[in-house]
Order: C-alpha cells, then sequence, then structure tokens
C-alpha cells in the first residue's frame, strides 16, 4: 500500500504544463522561460516526439532537460546554447550543448560533480539510454542523452 501511495505520488509531482502541452511544446516553454530569464542565447531544434513516450517516461525526459537547462544557467556562465531534440526509428536524442566555463573530468566523471548530474544519470539509466558529457575547463560543455524511441517507455 505505501508503495502505491508512493508511486501515485510521485506521479502526480510531473509538471502539469506537460499534460497540457506535451513535451515538445512544454520543453520549447521551458527554454523560452530560461532565456527570459538570463542572458544566454538559445538556437533550439525540436523535433515533435509526444507520440514516443507514455506519461512517465515523459516526465523524466522533461526533467533531465529541466536539469540540464538549470545547470546551464547556474555554474556555465555562457552566452549562448544550443538545445536540440531530434529523433530517429529508433532513439531520440537530447543535446544541450553551451559556450560556457566548462569543468574538469577524471574518467568521464566531474570532478567534484554535484547532485544534478547524478540525477540526470540516474533518469538517462531509468530510460534505458546513454549519457555523454564531453567538456573540459574554459570550453563549454557537451550533455547528449540518447534514449530509444519504443513504446515500452509507457
Amino acid at each position: 500500500m505505501a508503495l502505491d501511495e508512493t508511486r501515485r505520488t510521485a506521479h502526480n509531482l510531473g509538471p502539469h504544463h506537460l499534460d497540457q502541452l506535451g513535451l515538445t511544446e512544454a520543453r520549447d516553454a521551458m527554454i523560452d522561460r530560461v532565456a527570459a530569464s538570463s542572458s544566454i542565447l538559445f538556437e533550439r531544434k525540436l523535433e515533435p516526439v509526444d507520440d514516443l513516450f507514455g506519461r512517465e517516461s515523459s516526465t523524466n525526459l522533461y526533467r533531465i532537460a529541466q536539469e540540464a537547462l538549470n545547470n546551464l544557467m547556474k555554474y556555465a556562465g555562457a552566452s549562448s546554447a544550443q538545445v536540440r531534440l531530434i529523433r530517429d526509428l529508433h532513439h531520440v536524442q537530447l543535446l544541450v550543448e553551451d559556450n560556457g566555463c566548462g569543468f574538469e573530468t577524471v574518467n568521464g566523471h566531474r570532478r567534484n560533480g554535484g547532485l544534478g548530474l547524478a540525477s540526470i544519470g540516474e533518469q538517462v539509466r531509468i530510460l534505458k539510454g546513454k549519457l555523454a558529457i564531453e567538456t573540459k575547463p574554459g570550453h563549454g560543455i557537451r550533455l547528449t542523452v540518447t534514449i530509444p524511441s519504443v513504446r515500452e517507455h509507457q
């Protein structure tokens, strides 16, 4: 009973505008909000992916983008960024890239890493996807999330 209540509560915590707008438009609105509250210039390409994922997977994908943009605003010191959401027959790929300060990595992991990237990694794992982070100090970051686009994610 406790597990059912926890799942129900977590399910209800999803962003309400995700249900209203769909995943693609909710992400677009998220980028608009970040751009309006910062001086970061965004380039975006968001292909429609609403038909590929159920509510839980859509929420996970939304949270990944939310955390990536949150990290960009808080830590990157970037003046420009690109956000792409691209689909093919087998995968959906989210790419967030900036021209900010970057950071040092050790064996592909952030040195003195925070919870944000760990949270993204956990969401990607839940979605059976892959996470790649390319960065170095002074050269921005390129975060790539690749998720299988199968209906099993519902």
